[in-house]
């Protein structure tokens, strides 16, 4: 319930980000039909730029807190450019020269949706697949399900982190041997292949 819980709230951190770049990109695409003068597209623009830094900092700090180490590795670059960006005070959009940049502010926000569209799409396929594992336990011993995670591991969900893999094998493991206690030995249990 509380991977659930960490995955909707950076699922929701990620869309929201998605949506200022969006209003960004509207924005520069106003301005370049001149539908809006550069003083009002310039204001708007920059008033979204600061949320979009703070929504993907809280992104990546989910991630990092809540152990999805890799998350959080495929968040950094964009934070880092965030950071240096900031850092540099180059992250606001100068009235005077909105048009001469305008091919170069779009291109970059081009990107960032690119990236962000990438990180939700690994951002599903992960949950997928850490849903998925947690059903795996099909397996009469403890050895024969320790094989087959190791399997899927290898086969398919290279993606993971072998310390967390093991971590998270491990306690599949455990939860196998307990449920053979209890339960004794099942002949037959269905088996859920997703790779």
């Amino acid at each position: 319930m509380g991977d659930l819980l960490s995955w909707l709230f950076s699922f929701f951190l990620l869309v929201a980000v998605l949506a200022t770049i969006l209003y960004q990109l509207m924005c520069l695409a106003d301005l370049e039909y001149d539908y809006v003068n550069p003083y009002d597209s310039a204001s708007r623009i920059n008033r979204a730029v600061v949320p979009e830094f703070v929504l993907h900092g809280a992104l990546c700090f989910l991630h990092l807190v809540t152990g999805h180490w890799l998350m959080f590795l495929i968040c950094l670059p964009y934070l880092y450019y965030n950071i240096k960006v900031y850092a540099d005070r180059s992250h606001l959009v100068d009235v005077t020269e909105i048009f001469n940049q305008l091919p170069w502010e779009k291109k970059i926000r081009l990107y960032k949706l690119g990236y962000l569209v990438i990180l939700l799409a690994f951002s599903i396929f992960w949950y997928g697949i850490s849903d998925k594992l947690l059903i795996l336990i099909s397996e009469t011993t403890c050895k024969q399900s320790y094989v087959r995670l190791e399997f899927y591991y290898h086969s398919g969900a290279g993606l993971l982190a072998s310390i967390g893999v093991t971590q998270l094998m491990m306690s599949l493991a455990n939860g196998v041997r307990e449920l053979i206690k209890k339960e004794g030995s099942p002949q037959h249990r269905e088996s859920i292949h997703f790779f």
